[in-house]
């Protein structure tokens, strides 16, 4: 009787098990049809190498030019970030629900959030804006990975590619942009 027992739980283990890997396909599969008609992973990836780059680079008359070439970046991202949350809101709610929040609001956000710092209202230097531009883009990404997989994968796939913890992140973009994320994760 015991091992009709765990033989049941086994059974019902690997059945939720199989369900979660299921929703994690379709998850990752609808977000891909979204993001297919951008470039949207390929600039943000650009613009971090970029940045290290520029500002690497021993003297202005070679970073200059770089700097050039990250300021087209950086209006095809915000551009792209903003059509693609116009996209999003015809979504359905229920199939873009992170726990308590909502994929095409946190987009929106992170969208908002890109722009301005992008626009510079807040005068930032250039090290200090690439700085809080490269911390947007990596809650974006975390947001994205929460949505197809999960909160604590998204925060170790943050820390294993670039040394940074979702702390480090949240406490590095801009002030509207946490106030934002956090009323609207409920953290």
């Amino acid at each position: 009787m015991e091992s009709y027992g765990l033989l049941l739980l086994a059974l019902i283990v690997a059945a939720v098990h199989l369900l979660g890997v299921r929703r994690q396909r379709q998850r990752v599969a609808l977000l891909s049809e979204y993001l297919r008609p951008y470039r949207i992973e390929a600039l943000m990836a650009e613009l971090v190498d970029g940045y290290l780059r520029a500002l690497g680079a021993s003297d202005a008359d070679r970073s200059e030019p770089i700097w050039a070439m990250l300021a087209e970046r950086e209006r095809q991202l915000t551009e792209q970030l903003q059509a693609l949350s116009l996209d999003l809101a015809d979504a359905s709610a229920e199939t873009m629900r992170i726990g308590r929040a909502d994929l095409r609001k946190l987009i929106a956000i992170h969208a908002r959030g890109i722009s301005r710092v992008v626009e510079n209202d807040a005068a930032l230097e250039r090290r200090d804006r690439a700085y809080m531009l490269c911390a947007e883009i990596f809650l974006l990404q975390h947001s994205c990975h929460w949505y197809c997989r999960s909160r604590s994968v998204a925060s170790a796939r943050l820390l294993s590619r670039h040394r940074t913890t979702y702390a480090q992140v949240l406490g590095a973009v801009s002030a509207s942009t946490r106030e934002a994320y956090l009323a609207l994760t409920d953290r």
